[in-house]
């Protein structure tokens, strides 16, 4: 078998948790990428470049909460990838075992 056919077996047989766990990798790639605007509103709002009033505590809220969603979506994406490893994993191992004992002149191990 193939392994782009096995990959894409694997995809069909959890479709909606694996497009979810690739939701919230790009959920958290995004954060990530929030995080570099953060120093430039902080450095604007103390060397006082930024027009409009924007207080230091405003930058350290957001910087907390882009934090948050962070921990948030890196918290779930590794919960659904441990539930899509393990299943992946019994089910090329239970399928790797079948065809193992199902070959001519193999018997089975006690």
């Amino acid at each position: 078998m193939k392994v782009w056919y096995t990959i894409w077996r694997l995809f069909l047989f959890q479709p909606w948790t694996i497009l979810l766990m690739l939701m919230l990798d790009v959920c958290a790639w995004l954060t990530y990428s929030a995080l570099a605007f953060v120093p430039k509103l902080a450095f604007d709002a103390l060397l006082g470049k930024e027009p409009a009033v924007l207080h230091i505590y405003i930058v350290a809220g957001v910087l907390a909460l882009v934090e948050l969603s962070r921990i948030f979506f890196q918290f779930w994406d590794n919960t659904f990838w441990n539930i899509v490893d393990y299943t992946t994993r019994s089910l090329l191992q239970r399928n790797l075992l079948q065809r193992i004992l199902e070959l001519p002149a193999m018997r089975a191990i006690p």
